[in-house]
């Protein structure tokens, strides 16, 4: 068993189903997921930002961070331009560039790293 599998079982399903009741339960549990993938996604943003080491192990660890918001950039923006037939389609809807995302990333880590964020501790 996957550590993203023990998460979406302890979180439960997600996805709309028609019930309201059971949608209301389903949109509590998406808001929980999303506030974890939010909290992975800016570990991810603080170990990227070692990618211009000096350190090849600091160096590794970055880029591979880097590498990996990269490719969900990517992928994002491909499947938006695919769904809107029109390139960089999030730009479109009001969705940071990957350079704005990277800005707004570094922001967070760094206020959380000097003890601005309260709710960031485990």
């Amino acid at each position: 068993m996957k550590i993203s599998d023990i998460v979406l079982k302890l979180i439960g399903p997600v996805a709309a189903c028609g019930s309201h009741s059971v949608d209301l339960k389903r949109l509590e549990n998406l808001k929980q997921l999303t506030e974890v993938v939010d909290s992975l996604l800016l570990e991810i943003a603080m170990a990227a930002q070692t990618a211009d080491h000096s350190a090849d192990s600091m160096r590794r660890i970055g880029e591979y961070a880097k590498g990996f918001l990269d490719n969900m950039f990517e992928d994002s923006e491909a499947a938006q331009a695919k769904e809107n037939k029109a390139p960089f389609a999030t730009r479109k809807l009001g969705v940071p560039s990957r350079e704005e995302t990277y800005e707004i990333l570094k922001a967070r880590s760094e206020e959380i790293q000097a003890g601005g964020d309260d709710d960031a501790s485990p």
